[in-house]
Parts: structure tokens; sequence; C-alpha cells
């Protein structure tokens, strides 16, 4: 919920309440360039159990 708060508060508009949204926006908003990098800085923000596939 804090990511998510303060993603609004920089007003990042979201479509849904699904945790793979906010995942996908923590990756756009990475400052690494290399798309490994973002998807890992990402993953280091969230806690809780998750499961993901990225194609």
């Amino acid at each position: 919920k804090q990511i998510r708060e303060r993603f609004r508060k920089e007003g990042v508009l979201f479509q849904s309440t699904s945790d793979t949204e906010l995942i996908l926006h923590l990756i756009s908003h990475s400052l690494y360039e290399d798309q490994l990098d973002q998807i890992m800085d990402a993953l280091r923000q969230i806690q809780g159990a998750y499961c993901l596939v990225i194609m």
C-alpha cells in the first residue's frame, strides 16, 4: 500500500488494484537502464509471496 500511495502522490494513474500493475509501474520507474536490472530493482521493493511469468 505504501508504494501504491507513493505513486498516486506522484500522479500515477492505476487502472486496477492488481499487484501486477504495481510491479509494472515499479519496473517502468526504475532508474536502471538494463531490463533485467529494472525487474530485479522492482522485486527488491515488494514484500510477500508472489509468482510472475515474464516473457
